[in-house]
């Protein structure tokens, strides 16, 4: 699974790259990428792996356990979302984008925007679907409430990882990489 996620994001990182640049991309090209990348999403996928291990292993310690554990997933998340951009726009390999993430301590109040501004916007709309099934479940059907409640809950999650990806690679090029985007203008 960690692969398999790992591959899709970085073929929508580069189609998200070749856009900002003006092109017209096709998923042909984002696939062409991610495979140029192979070796680097195996290691990027590893590293995802042994810290959900870690993660799991923490949160079974307590409260204590259980907060490191969400510290840690938090934070290595953020770094991924970071981490796979570097490495597919970039020619550099997984150490080296791992390496440039000190270079994102400045674009801290934008990743705090993201997690803290648009995030939970997302877990709304999750309860919110879930509200209009439960109506819909009583009023006509619960079958009708469970078929929308799953259907709601994958248009929410298909576009909550579009946006976290289209954000992170915009961040990474405008904020790191230091690329100007056509039509986006950014204060700073």
């Amino acid at each position: 699974m960690y692969i398999w996620t790992t591959f899709l994001g970085s073929a929508q990182a580069w189609m998200v790259h070749e856009v900002a640049l003006g092109k017209d991309t096709t998923l042909a090209s984002g696939i062409k990428r991610a495979f140029k990348n192979i070796p680097d999403i195996l290691l990027f996928a590893l590293a995802t792996l042994i810290i959900s291990i870690i993660v799991g292993s923490l949160r079974k310690r307590g409260t204590l356990g259980n907060l490191a554990g969400d510290f840690i997933s938090l934070v290595t998340g953020i770094a991924g979302k970071l981490v796979l951009p570097a490495m597919i726009i970039t020619e550099r390999n997984f150490i080296e984008s791992i390496k440039q993430l000190g270079q994102a301590i400045k674009a801290i109040p934008e990743i705090a925007v993201f997690e803290i501004g648009i995030r939970p916007l997302t877990t709304l709309l999750i309860f919110i679907s879930i509200g209009l099934s439960f109506l819909f479940g009583i009023s006509l059907s619960p079958i009708i409430g469970i078929i929308l409640f799953l259907i709601l809950f994958l248009i929410i999650i298909i576009f909550s990882i579009l946006i976290n990806q289209i954000y992170y690679t915009l961040l990474y090029l405008t904020l790191i990489e230091k690329k100007k985007v056509p039509g986006l203008k950014l204060k700073r």
